[in-house]
């Protein structure tokens, strides 16, 4: 079942992140779709794991929660994303240190869920 799991994970999250990446192309992506990707892959892993299996069952494994948690996923991580054409406010010092400090916040934010993420995946196993 592993195998299984992981394989409609992946590839449900790789044609989201297509749809998304396409849709959304006025963002500078760079690195970010790779971030994105990763996370939407961990949440629809995870969904499809830990989500009451429902719908009909390809291979033995019914992928409808894994449908159903990665279309969540990008849902949620899409009202996170600000607009290209949000205002910048002009860089003084104050403002350059809050920016650093929510730099840092959001980058342990992210390692925090990553690292949860993964945990709760090998909980499921075991």
């Amino acid at each position: 079942m592993f195998l299984w799991h992981f394989l409609f994970a992946l590839i449900i999250a790789v044609v989201l992140a297509a749809i998304f990446g396409v849709g959304l192309r006025r963002h500078r992506w760079g690195m970010y779709l790779w971030l994105f990707f990763i996370l939407l892959f961990l949440f629809t892993w995870v969904g499809g794991v830990w989500v009451t299996p429902f719908g009909p069952a390809m291979w033995g494994v019914p992928f409808f929660s894994f449908l159903f948690a990665g279309l969540l996923a990008v849902l949620l991580l899409a009202a996170l994303i600000p607009s290209p054409r949000e205002t910048r406010r002009p860089a003084g010092p104050e403002t350059r240190e809050e920016e650093r400090q929510a730099a840092i916040a959001i980058n342990a934010f992210f390692w925090i869920l990553l690292i949860g993420l993964i945990i709760a995946i090998i909980v499921a196993y075991f």
